[in-house]
């Protein structure tokens, strides 16, 4: 998980680990306190078994995200 720091526009890193693999909608319920204290940004979600999914795919989704104002994608 990351945060950027609004002020001086740092990104910072938090890892958080799932001992029980249960899913992705499980791994943002753990995810849920993190996500609550950083509210008020984007947030982007990606399961950890999807190999075709690259920056350019990340960026084209984040553009339409942007361009749209779409909250799903």
């Amino acid at each position: 998980m990351s945060c950027r720091n609004r002020k001086n526009n740092i990104i910072i890193f938090v890892f958080a680990y799932q001992s029980e693999r249960k899913g992705t909608a499980h791994a943002v319920m753990m995810a849920d306190a993190f996500l609550k204290e950083h509210s008020g940004g984007d947030v982007l979600i990606l399961n950890g078994d999807a190999p075709l999914v690259d920056e350019a795919v990340i960026r084209a989704s984040y553009e339409q995200h942007k361009k749209n104002r779409m909250p799903l994608l």
